[in-house]
């Protein structure tokens, strides 16, 4: 029988599974269920300080609109327990004692202030570590790429400075060079990478002409990116690696651990099937494992980083002409599936 444990930023679970961030991670119920079927840590849903302003906003206004009335009617007043960030680190603290697998917090903030102040609150939960999701919606034409690395840099330097347990950073696709961000973020502390983070994409309804939202469900051939870089920084970067988006079958999980990742995030295949995906997902990599006489997750991760084969070349984009040879292949199979 395979051994499945794995060791992600210091924190050992006993399969390479974890349930990302979503709007269904910080449900307990729903946790409790997969926590059943075999997940082996989860990531509670994201903590936006974006979100916490319009709340205290909305609570301002609301406030105003009554301010005016006697005290007999203060019982109308809104209810404010369930806003702020002081509702939601106090929800996270529960959620943490009610689960008895790793729980990683998300946070994404605007200043760095903010960062930090919510990092240290949320230490006090008690979760076992903290994954940075550093979202980044450019709203100015004058402000470079270099000005808001630079940003990101600093906030994750200083954050280390006051929180003992793991972080994590959550990382775009976006950067000119990734792996030069990969390796700064090493260089100031940060324990282990998420690659990559899959961002909400504008969809417009073209018959009422507005904007509407959409569930973004991944598919396995979006796994190629972080692939690649997970697979070209092992060995290069002491900080463990974690895969997501597009890790949807045991497959993928497979590929992921044979390029260097500890772990992957799921959650588009637990939205298509939240009953039996974590399941099939173990099964399915329990019996690639003996198959191949593989007793333990170490035994093959890394086993195709491009440190460890002959031709690390396989990991260069530009390889159109070599491949130009295959094309006539390729268009076959195409056509036969």
């Amino acid at each position: 029988m395979a051994n499945l444990k794995t060791n992600y930023m210091g924190i050992e679970l006993k399969n390479p599974i974890i349930m990302g961030a979503n709007a269904l991670s910080g449900d307990l119920d729903f946790v409790k269920e997969q926590e059943k079927n075999g997940i082996a840590a989860v990531v509670y849903k994201t903590i936006f300080e974006q979100d916490v302003q319009l709340e205290n906003l909305e609570i301002d206004v609301n406030l105003e609109e009554y301010e005016e009335r006697h005290a007999e009617m203060t019982s109308i007043l809104p209810k404010i327990d369930d806003f702020g960030p002081e509702s939601r680190i106090l929800k996270l603290k529960e959620f943490k004692k009610n689960i008895s697998i790793p729980v990683i917090a998300s946070l994404n903030a605007i200043n760095k202030s903010s960062w930090i102040e919510y990092a240290k609150q949320i230490e006090k939960t008690g979760v076992d570590a903290i994954e940075i999701n550093l979202f980044y919606s450019p709203e100015s034409f004058e402000k470079t790429s270099s000005e808001i690395e630079e940003e990101q840099i600093d906030i994750m330097r200083e954050l280390k400075k006051v929180i003992e347990i793991p972080v994590s950073v959550k990382l775009s696709p976006y950067y000119t060079n990734c792996l030069n961000m990969i390796k700064r973020f090493e260089e100031v502390g940060i324990d282990g990478f998420l690659l990559f983070n899959k961002f909400i994409e504008p969809e417009i309804n073209i018959e009422d002409k507005s904007f509407k939202n959409k569930l973004n469900i991944s598919g396995s051939s979006e796994n190629r990116h972080s692939l690649k870089f997970i697979g070209t920084s092992y060995k290069n970067i002491k900080a463990d690696f974690c895969a997501g988006t597009g890790v949807i079958t045991s497959e993928d999980i497979i590929k992921m651990i044979l390029v260097g990742a500890s772990a992957v995030q799921v959650v588009s295949s637990i939205y298509k099937d939240n009953k039996n995906a974590v399941r099939k997902l173990l099964n399915g990599l329990s019996e690639w494992m003996d198959k191949n006489n593989y007793k333990s997750i170490e035994d093959f991760q890394g086993k195709l980083a491009k440190c460890n084969i002959e031709n690390p070349y396989s990991y260069n984009l530009a390889q159109y002409l070599d491949n130009s040879k295959n094309s006539t292949h390729i268009l076959e199979e195409h056509n036969n599936i």
